[in-house]
């Protein structure tokens, strides 16, 4: 092009005049990276369009997003030539001009905000801003820690603190040794960018080389060496920069919570000390009486066992001598000079406390013979007779608690312990039944009256620990042994279906999302607040705006650590809930415990998702405190004013109003879809509960049979789309209403209010609105649950909607109903897949109860059916999940390893032994299960051919899931977005976004062929065409025959001979269209037959005919057996045809090559037919 001889000098936008610019310009950006349309050309001008590639060439400098997504598609062979050539020419001007735009400081300034967004919205720099400069890798691992961080400097801080050291000295050496990590970390961050700046640089090399070349091409370009070590050192320095700047913020948060927790620890040191006198003394007062002191601690002993068990992981066995355990922890108690943490929930002065504590309530319970301690203070909080008062009140456990410095929970820690010493002394699983059903009563009626804060699952857990230890070999054990193993099983598998980093992206924005629409709901409380106002204790209303709105986003950014600080203390003073909310839970799933390889092996794959867990929810922890408190002060004029006020005063957690660390551990569980509802009795309430219950206790029943591995999600999910409905929250709100739904049943949520509900009803009815203008830009032609991008491609939100896709599709269907668009026949499957999809499992199959009869049909025939192989895929598959991450980065490097894979079983029997077959060789030669087993695998064995059977068909290597309206494979397009939880799509085709406008679904327009052959094939030429045939119509694509077909009149006379694009009638259209693709599926399919015929006939056919035939041979035993018959009888009725056999197998088995092999199949076949007519 002559423009390139032109450029020397000048400034990129200064071309427009020269012959050919523009052409380029206008080719590259219909050329399949971008996809403008005529009128988007027409419109942007030549000048437009050069400043829109300068801002595509910044993007690629600077973002290593953009340059892999540059590499991706020039080393498509799906991609226009034409395109890729013009953009070999405009970089090679681009890099050889003065730089983008005219050289204006208006231009300069449009450049400079370019680059701005451009390594602003790069994945690395992202990543440098939220782990605040710690670095990616880093950062990370030190949050995966978080907690565990958290409680180690609270024990640094409360041991400098009992060697007495000063405040001021314990903050400047923690400081010191943070400002010490920090340089260490700044090192990472360098390594860390420097990497992905060398990746990033030898993607642009790549993209440029891959160019070079005569004729327009970039022309002797080289990407060396040198030039990749200098992107690195730029990447490097550029990131570590960026990192640094946020690290400025980290300190100082870092720095808060060393105050914060410093103080808290220092007024908390006088209290811990006096309970520990006080311990003491009470346990040398009965030091005269040993078996006593033996009785009271050898309980103690057993849960202190039981919580290293359970919070450690170790390996020695509960049944093992606690004498001597118990010895060494009674002269530990003894001994005030010891000051250590026996489990990481554990300290010694708590279980100095709970033993003395234990000594007083038998002083003051008049327990009963073999009756636990629970029982007896339940008993005792009751009136004692008439007019007789209880022997014990709340007031009394209360100052109890404090003599001793512990907190309630603490306390509960008394009768935690008697249960599971109860729990490791029984025999039976039928008494450990009983012994449960009967204590966890008692436990939840103390936990009404606010006595204990240990719940049902803390305490079943930690009896079902002493059980396991206790008897393993006892009757009952091996049962045990089985449901643990089956369980630890069945939670892994579910946990490395959320193993990957597009699960974590995905969490992270849905979280996102999640922190505006509570702001928002936050806005309309207030408004509420402020205008209708709230009733205050003496009666009055008061009116009123209070600050919050922002109290959850503060909590996870500028307030972090009061936050962190606020956690520690939670974890000091109510370590079982600290634990349940921040180390036992998961958005997902719990993770399987115990230690063995696979259940650490699914923890570790969760890592990531762990740490986005925990910090969501701490900040979600802190938004609610802080609001509150807030809330109780405007109310009342009494108590803190916010978070800040009572952090800063250093008071205990039981100082807080009653109830409110309860519903902040709801809301905290809210913001992450992880409601148990073991307290909510509505009929909701109780089936979500129920159905959780089961899937704990039963591995499998849930999760496969039920196809519902995350039975918890789904509740949180289907309450939160309810919750944000424009209507229905409001009815369930008002008075008369809310009171008839409650009394019934309906509803039972303790922690929502009616403001709750109004406030999200509101914000519901926001985000509909929003749906509407959403569906109104995409005129009715992208699902509800797409976005189209400025490459037209389309991003599929579905993943990161979750419960909020209802508010997508209400807003779809309005602007439809509005705008005279049909809601379509299959809308209603649109309403089902938004109740019923979790948006985490799309990519399993999940078992069913057709796995047993498949087990038991496989054992009958010493081989593996089609049922069983898929099955077994399906669970092998899951655990290689994590890999996907490398198959998509693969994918995105190499286009010709993209797409989804193609599972059926389209070469069966090619290259495996015909005949004689054990049944291991079965297994291994089951191409179904080998196909489903290693679909997540990364691509890079040559196309997979060392394991993938479905390999060079029709000429294609590693066959593909083709659909009937695009040219291109499924999941192809930039996999690596789905990485960063957004799926991105090709651009949509006429044909796709005709059926999407009239509101139908692809799937259910044509009939899958049963043959995977054919099936195969048969999309392959719908989606690419068929270049064998002569009829140049014939040879076209389906939807490049649409485009053809849409403006020709059509046939059916109840058309009138109108064309479908002069029809008016949407009912006309979608049967118009239906005809067509019916019509032009069944040609495909029969032009697949004809084609595998032929091959058939060909020496280098041989391995797509056996395929056919052996899928053929199949299909039609199956239609045999439905007529009670098979392929025996037709060897019986014809003897003469088959050379005296009545066996088909023995026939086939006699064959003596592949050749005859084949050959009886069909003659088999032909005979067939005759019983079937």
């Amino acid at each position: 092009m002559e423009y390139l001889n032109h450029v020397q000098d000048k400034y990129f936008a200064e071309l427009v005049d020269q012959p050919g610019f523009k052409e380029d310009l206008e080719t590259f950006f219909t050329g399949g990276r971008y996809n403008h349309t005529k009128e988007e050309l027409e419109n942007r001008g030549a000048k437009g369009l050069a400043n829109d590639f300068a801002e595509h060439m910044r993007f690629q400098s600077q973002n290593e997003v953009s340059a892999l997504y540059d590499f991706n598609y020039v080393k498509n062979r799906d991609m226009p030539e034409t395109g890729k050539l013009a953009f070999g020419r405009l970089m090679q001007a681009y890099d050889i001009s003065e730089g983008g735009g005219d050289g204006t400081w208006s231009s300069t300034a449009e450049g400079a905000w370019d680059y701005a967004r451009a390594i602003g919205s790069a994945p690395t720099t992202i990543a440098s801003v939220a782990t605040l400069g710690l670095g990616l890798g880093p950062k990370i691992m030190a949050q995966a820690g978080l907690k565990a961080t958290q409680m180690s400097l609270r024990n640094t801080i409360s041991n400098m603190l009992a060697k007495e050291m000063s405040k001021e000295a314990i903050k400047e050496e923690l400081k010191k040794k943070y400002t010490t990590q920090g340089l260490k970390a700044a090192a990472g961050t360098f390594a860390v960018e420097a990497g992905v700046g060398a990746y990033q640089g030898a993607a642009v090399g790549e993209t440029k080389e891959r160019l070079a070349g005569p004729e327009g091409y970039i022309e002797g370009f080289e990407y060396t060496n040198a030039d990749l070590v200098s992107d690195a050192a730029i990447a490097g320095t550029v990131g570590t920069t960026i990192g640094t700047l946020g690290s400025i913020f980290d300190t100082k948060s870092y720095n808060r919570t060393i105050d914060l927790v410093t103080d808290v620890q220092e007024r908390g040191m006088k209290a811990k000390l006096e309970g520990r006198r006080a311990a003491i003394d009470k346990l040398t007062e009965l030091g005269s009486d040993p078996d006593q002191v033996r009785q009271l601690a050898d309980p103690i002993v057993e849960l202190v066992n039981i919580l290293r068990k359970r919070d450690l992981g170790t390996k020695a066995p509960l049944d093992a001598d606690l004498v001597a355990e118990g010895d060494k922890i009674l002269n530990d108690m003894m001994n005030p000079s010891v000051d250590k943490f026996l489990t990481p929930s554990l300290h010694i002065d708590t279980v100095r406390g709970i033993t003395a504590a234990a000594a007083d309530l038998k002083d003051v319970l008049e327990i009963r013979p073999n009756e636990r301690i629970s029982s007896a203070i339940m008993r005792a909080l009751q009136p004692q007779g008439r007019n007789q008062p209880p022997l014990i009140t709340t007031m009394d456990l209360d100052l109890m608690a404090k003599k001793y410095g512990l907190s309630p929970q603490q306390l509960s820690y008394t009768w935690l312990a008697d249960l599971s010493k109860a729990g490791a002394t029984l025999g039976e699983a039928g008494r450990l039944s009983q012994l449960m059903k009967n204590e966890l009563g008692d436990l939840n009626l103390l936990a009404r009256a606010g006595v204990s804060t240990i719940g049902e699952a803390e305490a079943e857990g930690i009896m079902s620990i002493a059980r396991q230890g206790k008897h393993s070999k006892h009757a009952g054990g091996k049962e045990w042994w089985l449901t643990g193993a089956a369980r630890t099983l069945d939670r892994s598998r579910i946990a490395f279906m959320t193993s990957q980093l597009g699960t974590t992206a995905a969490n992270t924005i849905t979280t996102g999302g999640f922190l505006a629409i509570d702001m928002s709901d936050q806005l309309w409380k207030n408004v509420f607040r402020s205008t209708v106002g709230v009733a205050a204790p003496d009666g009055t209303v008061k009116r009123g705006w209070i600050k919050g709105n922002l109290s959850t986003l503060k909590g996870l950014t500028f307030n972090r650590g009061e936050a962190d600080a606020f956690a520690m203390l939670m974890s000091d003073e109510l370590p079982e809930t600290y634990k349940t909310l921040f180390l036992d839970s998961m958005r997902a799933s719990d993770v399987a415990g115990g230690n063995s390889y696979i259940a650490r092996a699914s923890r570790m794959a969760n890592f990531l998702n762990t740490t986005t867990d925990s910090l969501y929810k701490q900040g979600a922890m802190y938004g609610s405190v802080d609001r509150q408190l807030r809330e109780n002060f405007f109310t009342t004029g009494e108590g803190f004013k916010d978070l800040a006020s009572f952090l800063a005063e250093g008071k205990s957690l039981t100082e807080l109003p009653q109830g409110l660390m309860a519903k902040a551990v709801d809301d905290a569980k809210r913001f992450t879809f992880q409601k148990d509802y073991r307290k909510d009795t509505s009929i909701f309430g109780k089936t979500a509960s129920a159905i959780q219950r089961i899937h704990y206790k039963f591995p499998f029943v849930v999760s496969s049979l039920l196809d519902m591995p995350f039975p918890r999600y789904m509740a949180n999910h289907l309450e939160t789309m309810y919750d944000y409905l424009p209507v229905l929250p409001h009815i369930t709100a008002s008075g008369g209403v809310g009171k008839v739904f409650k009394k019934a049943g309906v509803i039972d949520d303790m922690f929502k209010t009616g403001a709750d509900r109004h406030a999200r009803g509101l914000t519901g009815t926001m985000l509909v609105m929003g749906g509407v203008a959403v569906a109104a830009q995409k005129e009715g032609k992208i699902d509800y649950d797409k976005m189209e991008t400025e490459t037209k491609s389309r991003a599929d939100l579905r993943r990161v909607l979750g419960p909020w896709a209802s508010s997508a599709l209400i807003g779809d269907m309005i602007y439809r109903k509005v705008s005279g668009l049909p809601l379509g026949p299959d809308f209603f499957e649109s309403i089902k897949e938004v109740i019923g999809d979790t948006g985490l499992v799309s990519d399993f199959g999940q078992l069913n109860v057709d796995l047993l009869k498949d087990i038991q049909e496989s054992a009958t025939k010493l081989e593996m059916t089609e049922g069983l192989a898929k099955q077994l895929g399906d669970i092998t598959a899951v655990f290689s999940y994590p890999t996907t991450s490398a198959r998509d980065l693969q994918g995105q490097i190499n286009p010709e390893a993209a797409g989804n894979p193609f599972t059926e079983d389209a070469l069966r029997g090619v290259g495996e032994p015909y005949k004689n077959k054990s049944f291991l060789e079965d297994i291994v030669h089951k191409n179904t299960y080998i196909n489903q087993a290693i679909r997540f695998l990364p691509d890079y064995m040559g196309s997979m051919n060392v394991l993938d059977n479905n390999s060079n068909l029709n000429g294609e290597l590693d066959l593909k899931i083709y659909d009937f309206f695009s040219p291109y494979p499924r999941g192809s397009y930039n996999p690596i977005n789905r990485q960063f939880g957004i799926a991105t799509e090709h651009p949509a085709t006429g044909l796709q976004a005709e059926i999407t406008q009239l509101g139908l679904v692809p799937y259910k327009l044509t009939r899958k062929n049963p043959n995977p052959t054919v099936h195969y094939l048969a999309d392959f030429i719908a989606a690419r065409g068929n270049p064998r045939v002569t009829h140049p119509l014939d040879k076209l694509p389906m939807w490049e025959k649409w485009e053809i077909y849409k403006s020709v009149p059509l046939e059916d006379k109840r058309y009138m001979g109108k064309s479908y694009m002069e029809l008016t009638d949407n009912g006309d259209k979608a049967s118009a269209l239906k005809e067509f693709i019916g019509k032009e599926y069944n040609n495909a399919n029969e032009a697949a037959k004809n084609l595998l015929n032929r091959k058939g006939e060909t020496p280098g056919g041989k391995r797509e005919f056996t395929a056919y035939i052996n899928n053929t041979y199949i299909i039609k035993q199956k239609e045999l057996q439905a007529v009670n018959r098979s392929y025996d009888d037709v060897l019986k009725t014809y003897p003469k045809l088959f050379q005296g056999y009545t066996s088909a197998e023995k026939y086939l088995q006699d064959a003596d090559d592949l050749g005859t092999y084949v050959d009886r199949k069909q003659h088999i076949m032909k005979q067939a037919q005759s019983l079937l007519d």
